[in-house]
Order: structure tokens, then C-alpha cells, then sequence
């Protein structure tokens, strides 16, 4: 909330990946890795607009291409993808 707000990276990785040396020390991975994050969920990473080859009759919200998995099925009804642009494009 306001100036306190605060993001939590969580790599389930044993024993790591080496993601936050990147992160540390490559100034533009974060914003690399929003931009990619915003292609794999039908973004145009530039505008924050659905995408051109975007069909929304097989995802409005998510769909198994960008958000939705096995193992975040209690929590479908809560995913949107169209949240992610606003937020993403901090990063940037």
C-alpha cells in the first residue's frame, strides 16, 4: 500500500537457478522477463494491448497457454491475465 509496497520473488528451484544474480547485476533482465510475461499471456509487451494473434473466444482470462496449470486449479476463478499489463509495465 502506498510507499510500503513490497514484491516477493520465489524460486522453487532446489538449489537455485541463478535468477537473482541476474537480476542483480543485469539492469534490464526484470524488464526482459515483464516483456515475456506479457507475450506468453497474449500481451503486445509495447502497448499492454491484447495482442493481433489474440483469440479471445479460447482466452478471455487465462487459458493452459498463458496462466492456468494443474496445479493452480483451486485458484482458476481468481486468475485474470488482464491484470498483468499495468503491472507489468513497471518494470519496464
Amino acid at each position: 500500500q502506498g510507499e510500503h509496497r513490497r514484491l516477493l520473488f520465489w524460486e522453487e528451484a532446489e538449489g537455485g537457478t541463478g535468477i537473482w544474480e541476474r537480476l542483480a547485476t543485469e539492469p534490464h533482465a526484470l524488464s526482459d522477463v515483464a516483456r515475456q510475461a506479457l507475450t506468453i499471456c497474449h500481451f503486445d509487451p509495447e502497448t499492454g494491448e491484447d495482442a493481433d494473434s489474440h483469440d479471445p473466444t479460447v482466452c478471455a482470462v487465462a487459458c493452459y497457454e498463458c496462466l492456468l496449470a494443474y496445479s493452480n486449479q483451486l485458484h482458476h476463478r481468481h486468475i485474470d491475465r488482464r491484470l498483468l499489463p499495468e503491472f507489468l509495465h513497471l518494470f519496464f
